[in-house]
């Protein structure tokens, strides 16, 4: 079934909610080291379905019955009276709040998602250190954008560890590479 075919199901019958914990709308995560880290893409352009080659923006997801809560956590659950806890944020300017909203549901999908491996799950030296980035989420993309510019601006070296796919592409831009 495509992308235009579950929304309108979904809009037809109830109402679909999605909560993240990212402040800003879903992406393509690849895009953060082939396109952001590499300067050929940014929000929005990222906030895309590849099979249907259509950036979704809240309009999208507004037109299509799909009610987002962004910059929010899920603190609880009550399954017995199918009720979510929510702490959402909300920024203006230099103030900022936070409210707990209860969502009911029908139905439930949890997509809880991964984190990075960090130095520190190893309980390895010096991991909490400055100047230590990972790239999981947008947020972490922005950070280490911000950190590699600043490195290579003062012709510092930036060195990447791991041999991974996101590796591959950061070798175009002649970091120095600890393959672990």
């Amino acid at each position: 079934m495509s992308d235009e075919n579950i929304s309108q199901t979904y809009k037809k019958k109830k109402k679909v909610c999605m909560i993240s914990s990212e402040k800003v709308l879903p992406y393509e995560r690849p895009a953060l080291s082939k396109g952001l880290l590499m300067g050929k893409a940014k929000i929005p352009d990222i906030n895309t379905c590849a099979a249907n080659k259509a950036t979704h923006l809240q309009e999208w997801y507004d037109h299509n019955g799909i009610r987002t809560y962004l910059d929010s956590r899920v603190t609880e659950i009550d399954f017995d009276h199918k009720t979510l806890f929510v702490q959402c944020h909300a920024s203006s300017g230099k103030e900022s709040s936070t409210t707990t909203k209860a969502i009911q549901y029908a139905k439930l999908l949890l997509a809880t998602g991964a984190s990075a491996v960090k130095l520190s799950d190893f309980k390895m030296e010096g991991s909490h250190l400055a100047g230590i980035h990972y790239l999981r989420d947008y947020d972490d993309g922005i950070s280490l954008l911000k950190a590699i510019e600043t490195v290579q601006k003062d012709g510092g070296n930036v060195v990447v560890i791991g041999g991974g796919f996101v590796a591959f592409f950061f070798k175009k831009k002649k970091f120095i590479f600890c393959y672990c």
